[in-house]
């Protein structure tokens, strides 16, 4: 590279006047060797330094702001699920643009509300606790409402590959088998999950008892949860979306979930927010809604920076980075 790279620390929340933590910075300042590391805690502050930013960790601008006053941006390292809503328009992207998503920083504890959401519907969470809030005692037995083990059920994965891995081991450890398209470039599949031409999706799901779904907020993604596709789920298989909300047809679902089509589903935040309470999706007893936690734990920016600074560490010497951005096999 040529001259000094420059980087950017954009990792903040204006309203609430929180910023990285220094002792985070100086991890990442010790990685970026001799690069020039700046860090801003405003919206205002960022785009003054956008001119002269080549790399940008942590993007909280929309993208028709950043790409209006970024000259000399080569890569971006998203830092939260929030970060990566500038993939939605990349038609505004310059072509030598890196973008590196957030997956291998959420992967973990998304993965663990992924079973967290799959068993409390197995186990009917929602429609046991709402019964005793009004009844003052459990319930027995409702054959409305049957209880399922996990052990031997078919799982698939629509995921990016960070939270594949993730995941599938917490669904092996139940006895479950595991299969994915292979929706991105993948190197692979592995010992976990078994991996199936994005070709044969339909044809799948008729045979999946729980469909979990956690794809980034790429344009191709867009209602790729169609009316269609969640139809060949079986009348006894749960749908757990912990990922974009707008790859969900949140109106079929409704409709299914109304007709028993669609046994329960558990979702990470709507596409309608703020929420209302007199939503559908929220008074469905067949519904468990978290408010956009799946990623939140204690730790978070600790495996954040870890993962930030592998990846200026990549950069630095040439190597290739494991969660750019995708190119979905569907595109082709």
């Amino acid at each position: 590279m040529s001259g000094t790279t420059r980087i950017t620390v954009a990792v903040y929340n204006e309203d609430l006047g929180w910023v990285l933590g220094e002792e985070y910075i100086d991890r990442i300042r010790s990685a970026a060797a001799d690069c020039e590391v700046n860090v801003v805690a405003s919206d205002n502050e960022l785009i003054e330094h956008l001119p002269d930013t080549d790399w940008l960790i942590g993007c909280p601008l929309p993208a028709a702001t950043l790409f209006e006053h970024a000259r000399s941006l080569r890569f971006i390292q998203c830092t939260t699920i929030g970060d990566e809503r500038l993939l939605e328009d990349p038609t505004m992207f310059p072509p030598e643009l890196q973008v590196s998503l957030s997956s291998r920083i959420r992967a973990p504890q998304a993965a663990e509300h992924v079973m967290l959401l799959t068993l409390a519907l197995l186990r009917n969470l929602p429609h046991h606790l709402d019964f005793s809030k009004e009844s003052g005692f459990f319930p027995g037995w409702d054959a409305s409402y049957p209880v399922t083990e996990l052990a031997g059920l078919r799982v698939m994965l629509l995921t990016d590959p960070a939270l594949r891995a993730a995941a599938g081991r917490l669904f092996r450890a139940f006895g479950c088998s595991i299969n994915a398209p292979d929706l991105f470039r993948s190197s692979g599949g592995d010992n976990v999950v078994t991996l199936f031409n994005p070709d044969e999706l339909d044809s799948m799901l008729t045979r999946t008892d729980v469909l979990v779904a956690a794809l980034p907020p790429l344009v191709t993604f867009h209602g790729f949860l169609d009316r269609n596709r969640l139809s060949r789920l079986a009348d006894s298989s749960i749908l757990v979306n912990v990922g974009f909300p707008a790859a969900l047809d949140e109106s079929a679902l409704v409709e299914l979930l109304d007709k028993q089509r669609l046994r329960a589903a558990g979702l990470d935040g709507l596409c309608r927010m703020p929420l209302h309470k007199q939503d559908p999706l929220l008074m469905n007893l067949r519904v468990l809604v978290t408010p956009g936690v799946a990623s939140s734990t204690s730790v978070y920016w600790e495996r954040a920076v870890t993962v930030i600074c592998s990846n200026i560490e990549r950069l630095l010497t040439g190597q290739p980075l494991p969660d750019l951005v995708p190119a979905p096999v569907a595109d082709e």
